[in-house]
């Protein structure tokens, strides 16, 4: 969300983050080395897209805000009402459980999103002599 709002207002992002170029160059044959001493603050300009380039910044900020209610209204259409999963409920779900073998089961799996087909896979069961 941090990046639509820098979008919307033409912010630059601003960030720390770790030089693992120089922390690995530091750490190598089992050198010990602080991470914080290879922090370097970087700095990113969202770039206008060219469909935008010629447009004032409100008719931007218009186009974008319209463009993400579209986007959302896409998603409560295809999610059908449900609320979304939520962080605690993804981390409770093992990572290595197919959709069948989740919380939810395999019904709303199946089913997707209205107008899409989900091909089924199915495992072969030929006998090799």
């Amino acid at each position: 969300m941090c990046s639509l709002i820098h979008a919307l207002k033409h912010l630059p992002i601003t960030g720390v983050g770790i030089n693992q170029t120089k922390y690995g160059n530091a750490t190598r044959f089992g050198k010990k080395a602080d991470k914080k001493d290879f922090e370097e603050t970087y700095e990113f300009e969202l770039a206008v897209p060219p469909m935008l380039a010629d447009k004032s910044q409100e008719a931007q900020t218009a186009f974008l805000k319209e463009l993400l209610k579209g986007a959302t209204q896409k998603y409560h259409v295809t999610r059908q009402g449900r609320p979304a999963l939520g962080m605690q409920r993804v981390l409770q779900q093992k990572f290595l459980d197919a959709p069948a073998q989740s919380g939810r089961g395999n019904q709303a799996h199946a089913e997707g999103p209205p107008g899409v087909h989900r091909r089924v896979h199915r495992r072969s069961t030929a006998i090799i002599a």
